[in-house]
């Protein structure tokens, strides 16, 4: 459970809008390349929430130090 709170997906829900969006304005749009591969749209939402994850991952990282100081929710396990 800790591996999917370390993930955050509440926060990824924007990241699947704006992803969304842009593949529905690029499926509408006369003058986009032909991408109705759902199978390429799945393959990108996946690869771009393990990107934005990662990116959580390194900032709980390095917000470590701050986050001990100001006694803050701990997503990545402390080191004793």
């Amino acid at each position: 459970m800790d591996d999917v709170a370390v993930l955050r997906p509440i926060r990824l829900f924007p990241v699947w809008t704006l992803l969304l969006l842009g593949y529905h304005h690029g499926r509408i749009s006369p003058a986009a390349p032909e991408i109705h591969q759902p199978l390429q749209l799945w393959g990108t939402l996946c690869l771009y929430s393990l990107l934005m994850g990662a990116v959580y991952i390194v900032n709980q990282i390095a917000d470590r130090e701050t986050d001990a100081h100001n006694d803050k929710l701990y997503l990545v396990a402390l080191e004793k």
